[in-house]
């Protein structure tokens, strides 16, 4: 976003000269509503800067810092906060013992589970080193979560500053991004969110360069430096920061005169300059992104679903001390949950912005573009209304079908939404009126603060087990061990037990990613079993292919773990022994094991009948089974398939439809290889959204 002085001509300014050249261009005009002291300028910046950030500091302790000890809580909800505990430690935890840190096979064993589409912070995991060698991660984290605030509001200061030279005007600036309710929202789980301080600064450096303040080379060199920073934090916030920018760039061309506009130009190329230096330094990252794209899934995460509704900008949410009135039974429909419906700017600033662009404000009709733009794009692919799905497309649906970006979340736009209404808002108040307007403007945005004041934020008991320090650990599972750590996946907190063992064992799970690895698909019935903690029909045969195929040497059932699983577990019959309040279940060798592995197209599921594709291969270890197919209406000639089954290597062929289930008695120890056709894509039939080629439904029962 260019601020007031972003497009100054070099032309000598008369002072009182009305009507000069450079005062039409943004010459910035000392505001007196804050009283100046006759300092040198630069001494006055540091001064004035340090100022605001302690004061954010202060603000930050004040709203979500309850308790003194940092080491044995930590702040927010679910078990997103272990994600980044997790990576807090691995990063330098891998380079210290010559791994490489981009991949790890500790989460997901046997699988090498790409880390950069995940959000692993590596950038922040290297700054905290300190403080993780002297106290723990879990500090690191804590501490991170308190400062996230005033950093982000401070950035927006300095900005806000920079075009105002008004020290209270860019105070309530800065708070209105760095406690904005997108920021407040994000503060519950997600660093890589609310890590928001890098933008703000390419802004400040874009308005340095534009009034030439700030060399070539060295807005480049700086550039470079945050934009590699914002990849160690968050590549989601990076792309967007990209694709923001180039919209203001765009928006401001039109609006601005012939010298402006070669700026503008100039700091497109030096911008592209220092995206390519970027580039160059984080190629090793960028490899290894390009590496993990193949096997991502269409969308992590459905933008529709995480999407802003309309009503949220005048509606707050039970993140806002407002919103836990009469508008929580309202906010209860929006969709998506509360950390990702951030969209709410309260009524009070909602008339300060339609306020601000009524007056003479510079650049007021970019500015006002921008607002209006990053709001409707915030509002995802297709309109919500009150919770309901209107169907009205919306711009933002072109960008779902393009690459990369298509992941973003389109609810967490708003953070590039507050950083506008922070510098209008900041410009507004610092603009020449007389003390009975500036103190109308100044109650108005005070009182809009106000309504953004957010809830105590969540702190939680670290849920640290005796069992995995690093020397109680180390008496019961040989080093290396392969293991199921339950409560299992985002339902527990297995990535911190293992950070805290010191990464003693690797696991065949891992709450990292929004859904398990690809690779892992074939087994989605019995983790979804292990996650619900309600055990299925198949739940036996299902976990001892999971166990056996994936190496898993022994299952640790901690607190917390669902009754019904224990039981399935107890019902194996494997060894089993105590340690505190830890089960630990020892998986029997390969040889004794009974049960059966599918591998190809297949989708398992908790029910009795689930998906394959066009070919799969059973294998019978140890056990007799009894196989059913059936084909489905979706298959055209009511239902019909042909099936080319081959069992120990003898071949038949056979048909089978919806009504006609084909039986096979399978022997023990068999091998069968099965072949359908024809075969259909659901997103072809009923639009669903399912793109997986399907072919039969199948049953397998223990005979």
């Amino acid at each position: 976003m260019l601020g007031e002085r972003g497009v100054k001509l070099h032309i000598p300014h008369v002072p009182g000269a009305p009507g000069s050249i450079a005062r039409r261009l943004g010459e910035p005009v000392a505001a007196t509503n804050c009283p100046r002291v006759s300092i040198p300028n630069a001494l006055r910046r540091l001064l004035s800067g340090t100022a605001a950030f302690v004061i954010y500091a202060l603000l930050s302790l004040w709203f979500f810092s309850p308790i003194p000890d940092l080491r044995g809580a930590y702040a927010g909800v679910g078990g997103d906060p272990f994600i980044f505990i997790w990576d807090l430690y691995w990063w330098p935890w891998a380079l210290a013992h010559g791994m490489n840190p981009f991949v790890t096979k500790f989460l997901w064993y046997p699988e090498e589970v790409n880390l950069t589409w995940a959000t692993s912070v590596p950038a922040v995991a290297f700054l905290m080193l300190p403080v993780t060698l002297l106290w723990n991660a879990v500090v690191s984290w804590n501490v991170i979560t308190l400062v996230a605030p005033a950093l982000s509001a401070w950035a927006t200061f300095l900005v806000a500053q920079h075009i105002t030279r008004n020290f209270c005007a860019s105070l309530a600036g800065g708070y209105i991004f760095g406690f904005s309710t997108y920021e407040v929202a994000q503060l519950q789980g997600h660093m890589q969110c609310y890590l928001t301080f890098i933008p703000p600064l390419l802004v400040l450096l874009a308005l340095l360069r534009l009034r030439d303040e700030l060399g070539r080379i060295n807005f480049i060199a700086a550039a470079a430096v945050l934009l590699l920073l914002q990849i160690g934090v968050s590549t989601e916030i990076l792309a967007t920061t990209c694709v923001f920018g180039a919209i203001t760039w765009l928006v401001f061309i039109p609006f601005v005169d012939t010298d402006a506009r070669q700026r503008l130009w100039r700091l497109g190329w030096e911008g592209a300059a220092a995206m390519a230096l970027t580039a160059l330094l984080a190629l090793p990252f960028f490899y290894y992104v390009v590496v993990g794209a193949r096997s991502l899934p269409n969308v992590i995460n459905p933008p529709q679903d995480f999407s802003i509704d309309l009503l949220n900008f005048f509606v707050p949410t039970p993140i806002t001390a407002f919103g836990k009135t009469v508008f929580a039974s309202i906010a209860a429909r929006f969709t998506g949950n509360y950390v990702e419906s951030s969209g709410y700017l309260g009524v009070p600033l909602i008339l300060a912005l339609a306020a601000s662009f009524l007056s003479p404000m510079r650049y007021r009709l970019p500015l006002g573009i921008l607002v209006l733009l990053f709001a409707i794009l915030s509002l995802g692919p297709s309109l919500w209304v009150n919770g309901v799905q209107t169907g009205i497309w919306l711009p933002w649906r072109i960008a779902v079908h393009l690459p990369i970006i298509r992941h973003a979340l389109p609810a967490r736009f708003t953070m590039f939404l507050f950083l506008v209404v922070a510098v209008v808002l900041a410009q507004w108040l610092s603009e020449q009126r007389p003390a009975p307007v500036l103190a109308a403007r100044y109650a108005v945005v005070v009182l809009g603060c106000l309504f953004l004041l957010p809830v105590p934020l969540p702190w939680n008991r670290l849920p640290t087990d005796p069992f995995f320090a690093p020397d109680a650990i180390a008496r019961e599972l040989p080093p290396g061990d392969n293991v199921i750590v339950l409560p299992y996946y985002q339902t527990g907190p297995a990535t911190l037990w293992q950070a805290q063992s010191h990464m003693y064992f690797t696991q065949t799970g891992g709450y990292v990613f929004p859904a398990p690895p690809a690779a892992f698909g074939p087994y989605a019935g019995i983790i979804e079993e292990l996650l619900n903690g309600r055990p299925g029909r198949t739940f036996a045969n299902d976990l001892i292919v999971f166990v056996a195929t994936n190496h898993v040497r022994d299952v640790l059932a901690g607190p917390g773990t669902p009754r019904a699983l224990l039981e399935g577990l107890t019902a194996l019959g494997w060894p089993e022994r105590t340690v505190g309040d830890m089960r630990i279940f020892h998986v029997p060798a390969e040889g004794e094991l009974r049960y059966l592995d599918i591998n190809g197209d297949y989708w398992g599921t908790t029910g009795e009948w689930s998906w394959i594709g066009r070919r799969i291969a059973i294998t019978t270890h140890g056990r007799a089974m009894r196989l059913q197919v059936k084909g489905w209406r979706f298959n055209g000639n009511g239902g019909r398939i042909a099936l080319h089954v081959t069992i120990n290597g003898a071949a038949n062929d056979y048909s089978a439809n919806e009504a006609s289930v084909l039986t096979l008695d399978l022997p023990a120890n068999a091998r069968v290889d099965i072949e359908t056709a024809p075969t259909f894509v659901p997103e072809e039939v009923i639009h669903n959204g399912d793109r997986r080629v399907l072919g039969a439904l199948i049953s397998l029962q223990p005979q």
